[in-house]
């Protein structure tokens, strides 16, 4: 399943519809709209939620109906139904949105989700909720889909609920179905009510397919650098301000309060004002987090006992203060940051990824975001390098290609590459385009099977330098 977001007339930018659920990567012409793009779908995915909270909709009938009797089939024809729902909340409150986001009001015409199922597609949802244990634990395990070990897991936790002298827990099993196979993708326990509801409890996990955790998603805009080393100061001025503000009677909500930044911005500083790192995070991450150390910053970066930023070199004994340290280093702490973070970040949205980096780096920066992609972390990047976009381009063809399936192994070998790099899911890649009248669309490039993607504006870039060079050579 893919799902979209969709603008008509939103600043800038006359029409765009793009995936925001995978690996998405912008590209374009400065001034086109990308930045404003991605902080918008970064908004809406974690204040959609205080929209939607009691909104009464006929779209969601049939949902409520067979939620009745434990077992919603989401496919096709009910994604649409879920669609017409939040795109009904969408265009009541657009506005509010949109000025929640960037502290300003910024003309918008349509805002809009799209949900692309394929036809054998399915999520199925199944409630359980008895008095009976050992019946329901029995039927339980009948529809659990998924590898004996965390089976077990499974079975071991529903088995220490049961054994509980309290009120028996509401189980829900998330199925995905594709093709007829069915695979569990989670299971979850509430404790039950006195009146049960279990319309709220599905509708609720289905909602989450587009709502994020608003924890987990992190925005990294551009001129990283200089927000780091100006973070301090900015929170030391902006203190007292901000307190009068939220807290005075004469302010009715916090989106009237205006305090310079956007949003996603504003919450980026915040994050690395406050972050603390945990070890449960930093294990998860281990391989991405030595990846980057050894392939990109060439040391690592933490934190002394009194909470300062350290970065120390792979040859050096002492660390120095991360201010002092390279654009590049400064650059891509707030990645590092994320994948130790305590609250998981696992959606990163990343604003002219390639910024500060020499090219070598970019090349190796590509494969970082391949193996993050299979590592289950969602990501939107912006980039106006054809380096990133050519390696972007090579690694697509080694991954997707079927007519490279038989040497696969020995191109790797060659140009320096390892079995992780290769991306195990399609990506994404819009193109923002200008047109005479300053306004601009988004238009997603088509893979070709023998030459990747087309790169037209770099192409259109790297043509004029050649020509260039002829004529100054002849």
């Amino acid at each position: 399943m893919q799902i979209m977001t969709g603008v008509r007339d939103f600043g800038k930018i006359e029409y765009a519809e793009v995936d925001m659920d995978s690996f998405s990567v912008f590209v374009g012409n400065n001034n086109s709209g990308k930045t404003y793009m991605m902080q918008l779908i970064y908004g809406l995915r974690k204040n959609l939620r205080k929209y939607v909270h009691n909104y009464q909709s006929d779209h969601l009938a049939q949902i409520r109906k067979e939620a009745d009797n434990g077992k919603v089939l989401l496919d096709a024809a009910m994604a649409k139904e879920l669609e017409k729902f939040l795109n009904e909340i969408l265009e009541k409150n657009k506005e509010k949105i949109v000025r929640s986001i960037f502290n300003e009001n910024i003309s918008i015409g349509r805002l809009y989700v799209k949900f692309l199922f394929d036809e054998e597609e399915k999520m199925e949802y199944l409630l359980f909720n008895s008095e009976e244990k050992k019946v329901l634990l029995d039927e339980i395990k009948k529809n659990l889909y998924m590898n004996e070990k965390r089976r077990q897991l499974v079975l071991e936790n529903l088995n220490d609920l049961s054994a509980e002298e309290r009120n028996w827990y509401t189980i829900l099993i998330v199925n995905h179905i594709q093709k007829g196979r069915r695979e569990t993708e989670s299971v979850m326990s509430t404790i039950a009510l006195d009146e049960f509801q279990p319309f709220h409890i599905i509708i609720r996990e289905m909602l989450k397919l587009f709502m994020v955790d608003s924890r987990r998603i992190l925005f990294m805009p551009a001129s990283r650098t200089g927000l780091l080393m100006l973070y301090k100061e900015y929170f030391a001025h902006k203190a007292d301000e901000a307190v009068q503000l939220l807290g005075g009677d004469n302010i009715e909500n916090n989106d009237a309060v205006n305090i310079g930044l956007t949003q996603p911005v504003y919450e980026f500083i915040r994050f690395m004002q406050t972050f603390q790192s945990d070890l449960g995070a930093a294990k998860r991450n281990e391989s991405l987090i030595c990846f980057m150390e050894k392939h990109l910053i060439e040391g690592k970066v933490y934190q002394n006992q009194g909470n300062q930023a350290l970065y120390q070199g792979k040859d050096t004994e002492k660390g120095i203060p991360l201010y002092l340290s390279s654009s590049m280093v400064n650059e891509l702490t707030p990645a590092l940051y994320a994948l130790q973070s305590a609250s998981q970040k696992d959606y990163l949205i990343w604003d002219e990824i390639e910024t500060s980096l020499h090219p070598q780096k970019q090349m190796e920066l590509v494969r970082l975001l391949s193996r993050m992609s299979n590592h289950g972390v969602r990501l939107i990047v912006s980039t106006h390098s054809d380096t990133m976009a050519t390696k972007i381009n090579n690694l697509c063809m080694l991954s997707y290609s079927k007519n490279l399936k038989e040497k696969q192994a020995e191109i790797l070998e060659k140009v320096g590459l390892e079995p992780e790099d290769l991306l195990q899911k399609r990506i994404h890649i819009y193109q923002f385009t200008n047109d005479e009248s300053g306004k601009s669309h988004a238009t997603e490039l088509l893979y070709n099977e023998f030459t990747g993607y087309e790169f037209s504006q770099f192409h259109d870039s790297v043509s004029k330098l050649f020509q260039e060079t002829k004529l100054i050579m002849e």
